[in-house]
C-alpha cells in the first residue's frame, strides 16, 4: 500500500503543470547522477527521523527548490537569448484599432498600418412607436418566427385584458433576450415617451451573401397573428454590413470588427480612421518585468517555507541563513537595481525598482546585473534538489574514512525511498 506521504504529493504537486526545465538532454542526466553519486560518497552515516511531518518536509523543500530554480533559469534563457523574449504590438489610436501579438515566432515586420474605412455592423429592426397606455391586440395568444442561420425559432406569449402597448413591448423583449437566438431586444423610447421594440443581431457582417441575418414573421404562426405587424417587429432599419480597412494600402474585409492576420496578429476595429493607424511591433518589457516579479515570489516563498518550518526541523533554520547568506552577498548590486531585504529575509522592490522594471530599457539591465544572483539561488536550489534530506532531522552515525570513501545509496537515495516505504 502506497504511504500516506505519497498520497500528500500526489494531492500537494503531481497535478502542477509541467516547465519545460524539467526536460533534459541525456548528458544533463547524466551530471545529475553524478552529483547524486558524489552525495552519496561523501556523506556520513546517520539516521534520519522518518515520521509522516518529516517526510512531508522533505517533499516541501524539493517542490519548492524546483520551482525557484525554473525561475531562476528561465531569467538566464531570457538574458542569455536561448528563448525569444516575448513581443508585443503597440497601436498609435487605440479608439480606432487595437492589436495584440499573438504570434509564437519572431515578427517578420516591424511595422505596419492600418486604414478603417468601415465598421462591420448588426442588423437591426425598429418597430413602430406606439404610445404606452393605447392597446392594439385582442387578448389571448399570440406567436411569431424568427430564422437566424438556417433554424426558425418560433416565440409565443400571452396577452392579457390589462396588457398595454409598452407592457407588451416590454414581455416580447424579455422573450427574445431570454431565448439567447442570437438576437437582443430592447424597449426604446422616444421623446414623446413612445416606446418601440429594437431587435439587433449580435453578428456582424454580410454572410453568405444573405441581405438578411435574421428575419421575423408570423406568417407561419400557430398561434394568433398580428403581434409583427403591429408592433413592427419585421421593419429593418439597420442592414448588417463588413468592416472595411487597409493594411498596408492592400483593401480587405471582415464580418467582425475582431480578427486575426497570418495568425499572428489580433484586431480589434473600435471606429473609423482619419488617418493610418501605425502599429509598432517591440520586445515586450513588462513580460520581462513579469518574469523577474515571478522569481522573486518564488523566492520569497522558499523563505517563507525555511522560516515557517524552522520551529518544526533543525534544518529550517539553517535552509533560510543559507538564503540569507546570497542575498547579503548581493546587497548592494539588489538595492542598486531597486531591491531590498526586508527583516523576515524576503525580496522586496522599492519605487526605485518599480520604476526601472516599468522601463523598457531598463528592464533589460536589471535583469543583466542580476545574473550573478540567479546563478547562485540556481546552484542553492540545484543543492536542496539533489539531496533535501540534507536539511530533516538526524543523528550522525559515523563518518567516513576521508581515505578510503565508498558510495553508499543511502543519503539522497533517502528520498526516493519515503515514497515507496509503503510497500511489503
Amino acid at each position: 500500500m502506497i504511504s500516506n506521504v505519497y498520497s500528500y504529493y500526489l494531492s500537494q504537486y503531481a497535478a502542477k503543470p509541467g516547465s519545460r526545465h524539467d526536460s533534459h538532454k541525456r548528458s544533463e542526466l547524466k551530471n545529475v547522477y553524478n552529483k547524486m553519486v558524489s552525495i552519496n560518497r561523501t556523506s556520513p552515516l546517520y539516521k534520519l527521523n522518518l515520521s509522516e511531518d518529516m517526510q512531508k518536509l522533505a517533499i516541501d523543500i524539493k517542490e519548492s527548490a524546483i520551482e525557484l530554480k525554473d525561475m531562476a533559469a528561465e531569467l538566464n534563457d531570457v538574458e542569455s537569448g536561448a528563448v525569444q523574449i516575448r513581443q508585443k504590438a503597440v497601436s498609435s489610436d487605440e479608439q480606432v484599432a487595437q492589436v495584440k501579438y499573438i504570434g509564437k515566432d519572431k515578427s517578420p515586420v516591424d511595422e505596419f498600418s492600418i486604414d478603417v474605412k468601415q465598421l462591420a455592423t448588426n442588423q437591426v429592426n425598429t418597430g413602430h412607436y406606439l404610445q404606452p397606455k393605447s392597446k392594439g391586440l385582442e387578448e389571448g395568444t399570440y406567436s411569431f418566427d424568427i430564422g437566424i442561420s438556417g433554424v426558425t425559432y418560433e416565440l409565443q406569449f400571452n396577452v392579457e385584458r390589462q396588457d398595454t402597448a409598452r407592457n407588451i413591448q416590454e414581455k416580447i423583449a424579455r422573450l427574445v433576450n431570454e431565448s439567447q437566438i442570437g438576437v437582443t431586444g430592447e424597449v426604446l423610447e422616444d421623446s414623446l415617451g413612445n416606446g418601440a421594440i429594437s431587435l439587433k443581431s449580435d453578428a456582424t457582417g454580410v454572410r453568405n451573401m444573405k441581405p438578411l441575418i435574421f428575419t421575423v414573421s408570423d406568417e407561419q404562426a400557430s398561434h394568433r397573428r398580428g403581434a409583427v405587424e403591429y408592433l413592427g417587429l419585421d421593419r429593418t432599419v439597420q442592414h448588417s454590413s463588413n468592416a472595411i480597412f487597409a493594411i498596408d494600402g492592400d483593401v480587405r474585409s471582415s464580418a467582425n470588427n475582431s480578427f486575426t492576420i497570418n495568425k499572428t496578429f489580433e484586431i480589434t476595429l473600435n471606429g473609423v480612421s482619419e488617418n493610418p493607424v501605425i502599429v509598432r511591433v517591440e520586445e515586450d518589457a513588462e513580460a520581462i518585468a513579469d518574469d523577474i516579479n515571478s522569481f522573486m515570489e518564488s523566492y520569497n516563498r522558499v523563505v517563507d517555507f525555511a522560516k515557517e518550518s524552522s520551529g518544526k526541523f533543525q534544518g529550517g533554520g539553517r535552509l533560510l541563513n543559507e538564503f540569507e547568506r546570497i542575498a547579503h552577498s548581493y546587497h548592494a548590486i539588489l538595492e542598486e537595481n531597486g531591491f531590498a531585504i526586508d527583516q523576515e529575509g524576503k525580496l522586496t522592490l522599492n519605487d526605485t525598482g518599480k520604476e526601472k522594471l516599468s522601463d523598457k530599457e531598463e528592464v533589460s539591465k536589471v535583469l543583466s546585473r542580476l545574473e550573478g544572483f540567479r546563478n547562485s539561488v540556481i546552484r542553492k536550489a540545484d543543492g536542496m534538489i539533489s539531496n533535501p534530506m540534507e536539511y530533516l532531522d538526524k543523528k550522525i552515525v559515523a563518518y567516513k574514512n576521508p581515505s578510503k570513501s565508498f558510495t553508499s545509496p543511502y543519503s539522497s537515495s533517502a528520498y526516493a525511498g519515503i515514497m515507496f516505504d509503503g510497500y511489503c
